[in-house]
């Protein structure tokens, strides 16, 4: 609990000392970014997928930025949709893959401008808060190659630390951001079956907050580089992103996701 508190007078006190550091900058307005990718995953937990399997990943990302002339500081709004499947290539003829998985995410966030005394570098930092949701279930075909599969999910809201560094190298923009968790709170399964059918009262159960975590015990990492080339009015982009997640409550998930995506900003 020490460390908890700890973490997030960090957090917000780093907030209070950018807002002391700020610059006037060139105003960047409000700007839409769409994001479409795709990359392979690897993916295991103690209970559904001991053992781990391999799959790919398809995701979607909306991202709003306003920038504040007042107060000098930008806000973020993100959505990010994912689909993945496993399966086991190196075992199975059939081409249908054994789990699906669907992972949800989206917040608010605030960023404040670093001072570097420099033209073409700019680096921001803040954080978010963030709700995260997935569920991976068995699919037909991973029920007659697994013995007793199960459903599994969880939901989260995460207080996330913030940092974007941007390159402005003549018409090109190069741009590398890192987000990690520092603080989670949500719902995790504490048991070991979870049945496909329960009673309709049983899912009130789910929506109770039942872990309190910090870095420590859950690691949410995502890092992500993209270059950004100009078209016509807009801009067009082609970025690579890594998403690192590991826990370890009553069950315990670990998976590493890469993801090539191409997208446009305007």
């Amino acid at each position: 609990m020490k460390i908890t508190l700890f973490l997030i007078l960090i957090y917000l006190g780093g907030s209070t000392l950018l807002v002391a550091q700020e610059e006037e900058t060139k105003s960047r307005g409000t700007l839409h970014n769409f994001r479409f990718g795709i990359g392979p995953i690897a993916y295991k937990n103690y209970y559904s997928i001991p053992n781990g399997l391999a799959g790919g990943s398809m995701s979607f990302t909306y991202q709003m930025e306003k920038e504040h002339k007042t107060k000098k500081r930008d806000f973020l709004l993100r959505a990010n949709f994912d689909y993945s499947y496993l399966e086991n290539s190196k075992v199975l003829t059939t081409s249908e893959p054994l789990f699906r998985r669907f992972k949800i995410r989206l917040g608010p966030g605030l960023l404040w401008p670093l001072n570097l005394k420099n033209n073409q570098l700019h680096l921001q930092a803040g954080g978010n808060i963030s709700f995260y949701g997935e569920y991976i279930y068995p699919t037909e075909s991973g029920g007659k190659h697994i013995y007793h599969p199960i459903p599994y999910g969880n939901w989260s809201i995460n207080c996330n630390a913030l940092i974007v560094a941007r390159y402005q190298a003549g018409r090109i923009t190069i741009e590398e951001s890192l987000k990690v968790a520092i603080f989670t709170a949500g719902f995790f399964p504490e048991f070991q079956y979870t049945p496909t059918s329960i009673d309709n009262s049983y899912y009130w159960d789910f929506l109770k907050i039942n872990t309190i975590s910090t870095i420590p015990n859950y690691r949410m990492i995502e890092n992500k580089i993209a270059i950004y080339f100009p078209l016509a009015n807009n801009q067009t982009a082609i970025s690579w992103r890594i998403s690192y997640n590991h826990y370890n409550f009553e069950n315990s998930q670990k998976y590493i996701e890469h993801n090539l995506g191409v997208g446009i900003r305007f």
